[in-house]
């Protein structure tokens, strides 16, 4: 499975000291994610894209290399790449002549990496109408990077994993590349567990204070405008998000480092992209395909860390919150039906329910929903089906997408999108991007919070709901920053 001797002339980079954990070509990815359940899916590290797949309204489908060369493209607005994707995994595992699994579980080389924004929903029956039709939206509604060879993290090393390409291997008319890995692997480093609570810093004054794109009397009034919703049965539960707006001079690869050191392991990712680079720390799992078997977990229901309450007492008040547990079984109800337009008929089940997952800021409640595959479902039904996610939308779906359309003043980008890999076998896993920021080339950092609103929820609990949960984010960008480049404090 490693390539070292493989091919003399195809031998990567030596190592350096310093090196960066995301490299500088588009597509360039960290995945990260910490032991679940059995699951086997260490870190991995993908420098060296083959090729980069972008959507976005104005220039359709393109399929391009990483220095911008455009091999194929799709102006047709209504077009569904994954017969692309598949296509070109189908090349590249034909050509690399695939991998055995051996040094870890899933995914299996060759692979992509995909990044999808929340806007992606547009593209998908029946939401296609459920979203802003000029979102001003300055990322890609679709990303996605492929990969032959990459380094795969276990017991405390990197290994090269992965075959290039026989030469000669073409796609629409284009030679693939034989590229390898051609970064060296990040240094190994330690990662925090998540029992602690992380201190909430003093970032007034600094380059980095995020501020809300959206006031308190503005958010005052769309929480009104969701109740009112509510009141006429228009809708159950709404989830309302607000971006946060600031400048920092912290690299991605250093906020990383930084959050996966303070615990927020779960299923991080960092990825380079055309123009920006998306740093998440998402402690939800959005989806999940093995063979025929499928899960999602929805994450409804917060509870703050705090130095001044035990552990226990604050698990204690959220699993017992009748607020909160009805606001997750809605979407957990949600999901089910989800995955039942996808799975065998007396399939889908849920368990465990309503468990609580620690992190290091907050508390969740967390449900498993699971099925099995009718042998009919593809890739592009199972996103037809779950995306974006029920827990960062509402329910009824359509409508909920509708009333936060009309009612958030940015588009959401790639915070509660999707982000993840699917590998040639057509297995993948994505997780739902919240506890998500986005480092623009200019310097600018959006990050996100949000909240589901129910008919019992009160506008200022929700307002300090979305600091918390911005927290963890704010916390690993100031650790990131050099203190030599902030403003002196006034």
């Amino acid at each position: 499975m490693t390539d070292s001797g493989s091919d003399s002339q195809l031998t990567p980079m030596p190592r350096r000291l310093q090196v960066p954990l995301v490299g500088q070509l588009p597509g360039s990815t960290v995945l990260w994610r910490s032991a679940e359940e059995g699951w086997s899916a260490p870190p991995l590290h993908l420098p060296s894209p083959l090729l980069i797949l972008r959507v976005n309204p104005v220039e359709g489908s393109v399929v391009q290399t990483p220095e911008g060369d455009v091999v194929a493209r799709h102006e047709d607005p209504a077009f569904m790449p994954f017969r692309w994707i598949q296509e070109i995994l189908a090349t590249l595992s034909d050509s690399a002549r695939g991998t055995e699994r051996r040094l870890f579980q899933a995914p299996v080389f060759p692979l992509a990496i995909v990044c999808a924004a929340y806007e992606y929903g547009r593209y998908f029956h029946p939401h296609e109408h459920c979203f802003p039709h000029a979102p001003q939206n300055d990322i890609d509604d679709l990303f996605v990077s492929f990969h032959c060879t990459g380094f795969v993290r276990k017991d405390e090393r990197w290994s090269l994993v992965g075959r290039p390409p026989r030469a000669g291997t073409q796609w629409k008319g284009w030679e693939v590349p034989r590229r390898m890995a051609e970064w060296p692997p990040p240094p190994a480093f330690s990662i925090a567990s998540s029992s602690s609570v992380v201190p909430l810093p003093d970032f007034s004054g600094t380059e980095i204070e995020p501020v809300p794109a959206m006031s308190s009397d503005s958010y005052h009034g769309a929480i009104a405008a969701i109740h009112r919703h509510l009141r006429a049965g228009d809708i159950y539960q709404a989830n309302m998000t607000l971006r946060f707006e600031g400048k920092t001079s912290a690299s991605a690869d250093r906020i990383f480092a930084a959050g996966l050191r303070s615990g927020g392991d779960r299923f991080a990712a960092c990825m380079r992209t055309s123009n920006c680079t998306h740093v998440s720390f998402s402690p939800e799992l959005l989806m999940r395909k093995w063979g025929r078997s499928i899960c999602t977990k929805p994450v409804k229901g917060t509870r703050a860390r705090s130095p001044f309450e035990s552990d226990h007492e604050v698990e204690e008040e959220l699993a017992t919150s009748a607020k909160d547990k009805a606001e997750h079984v809605m979407i957990v109800d949600l999901e089910r039906n989800d995955l039942g337009r996808l799975c065998e008929y007396g399939t889908v089940r849920v368990d465990p329910m309503l468990s609580i997952t620690r992190h290091p800021t907050l508390f969740h409640l967390e449900s498993t929903v699971s099925g099995t595959l009718r042998a009919s479902v593809d890739l592009r039904d199972v996103f037809s089906a779950i995306f974006p996610g029920g827990s960062v939308t509402g329910a009824p779906k359509r409508r909920a997408l509708e009333v936060i359309a009309a009612l958030e003043n940015r588009p959401r980008g790639i915070y509660c999108g999707a982000l993840g890999w699917i590998d040639h076998r057509g297995d993948c896993e994505f997780n739902l991007p919240i506890r998500t920021a986005t480092l623009h080339d200019d310097h600018r950092l959006h990050l996100y919070g949000g909240g589901g609103i129910v008919a019992d929820s009160r506008a200022d609990d929700e307002w300090r709901e979305i600091q918390h949960k911005i927290r963890f984010m704010r916390e690993a960008v100031m650790k990131a920053t050099d203190p030599s480049t902030l403003p002196p404090r006034r």
